[in-house]
């Protein structure tokens, strides 16, 4: 089956029919707008799903977060969650001196920002359908969105790893070094009880550990688990330019970090990624698998959580089958043209090209 067929079974008719048969009325005019301009996509590249959220600037996101923590707890900001901005924001931007700049332009601030602002969504959405019985502790939440916060803060070099050249080199092993650091910091805001947790839930981001594996203690937290590796797929995949970045900044950190190949039970090398182009290829194939077996099911299909927060329709998967749909297109007319080798810029969309 060819995955231009394939896309009306993922995203297509559960996005679509959904919000056909369920009336889009929101409580204010303004979040109307908000859904109106995200289906008209008229997006800018630096902001997120709804074009109102700069996700390249820490104190929007820390403000946007404020809000919302404030609207699901009815309680003042959290102090080590304040803390936690400044201190992300230090080691971001190459302020911090134990610690590099962040070097890897995919998994870059922008990404790890917009992956807060949708846990802290997808929490808000959660919330507002259940008893005060089942509803997150203020704690949890804020130990959801520091988690988020420094989820991929493996990628980034101490000072003193001389023998280290790029964050990239540590894709395999990133998450595992984002828990290690989850640790120590925890412990430095004063929320050291929730350490062992906060190390934990990370790994949902990942492959080190099988999801269904990880060890949490608690339903709660397990559904915080799934809420942050979540967040993290469908931030990425519903980008303004994930096309683009796949292209321009994945690939070269998947050289750097040795995901281009891997070895296969005989020890014989197996080349995954043999271009910039190859990995775009296989794009529309690894967003299938990522549907329907991580956030579906190994997740629980809580995405779903972002139509209660929007009132009824899912802002991150209209952006994600705007993807989907227009690679998978210009793929099967490339395919069907020979004399085309190449997935250059002219392909790629909308003149706001990352270069």
């Amino acid at each position: 089956m060819r995955c231009n067929e394939r896309k009306i079974q993922i995203v297509d008719n559960y996005e679509w029919q959904h919000s056909q048969t369920k009336p889009l009325s929101f409580e204010d005019q303004e979040k109307s707008q908000i859904i109106r301009m995200c289906l008209s996509g008229q997006r800018r590249t630096d902001y997120d799903v709804t074009n109102t959220i700069n996700v390249t600037n820490t104190q929007d996101v820390c403000r946007e977060v404020e809000r919302l923590f404030y609207e699901i707890t009815h309680a003042g900001f959290y102090q080590p969650l304040e803390r936690s901005f400044e201190i992300f924001e230090a080691l971001y931007e190459g302020k911090h001196p134990d610690y590099h700049r962040c070097d890897t332009d995919y998994h870059n601030k922008q990404h790890v920002l917009d992956v807060t602002l949708a846990t802290i969504r997808l929490i808000a959405g959660r919330e507002r359908n259940v008893d005060s019985k089942n509803r997150f502790t203020a704690h949890q939440i804020a130990v959801a969105v520091i988690t988020a916060l420094f989820h991929d803060i493996g990628y980034l070099r101490k000072t003193d790893e001389t023998h280290v050249k790029h964050g990239a080199e540590y894709t395999k092993i990133h998450v595992s070094r984002g828990a290690d650091f989850l640790g120590g910091h925890m412990k430095a805001i004063g929320m050291g009880k929730y350490a062992a947790i906060s190390k934990q839930l990370v790994h949902f981001t990942g492959y080190e550990q099988v999801i269904e594996r990880i060890a949490v203690p608690s339903s709660k937290y397990r559904e915080l688990g799934n809420i942050i590796g979540t967040a993290d797929v469908i931030a990425q995949m519903a980008d303004r330019v994930y096309l683009e970045k796949c292209r321009n900044y994945l690939y070269p950190e998947f050289v750097k970090g040795g995901m281009c190949e891997q070895k296969d039970a005989a020890g014989h090398t197996q080349i995954l990624y043999s271009s910039a182009e190859e990995l775009l290829r296989k794009t529309p194939s690894f967003m299938i698998n990522v549907f329907d077996q991580r956030l579906t099911d190994s997740f629980d299909a809580c995405f779903r959580y972002i139509e209660d927060y929007f009132h009824g329709i899912n802002v991150y998967l209209i952006n994600i089958q705007k993807n989907f749909v227009y690679l998978s297109n210009h793929l099967e007319i490339h395919n069907s043209d020979h004399s085309v080798q190449t997935i250059d810029d002219s392909v790629l969309r909308r003149n706001t090209l990352v270069s």
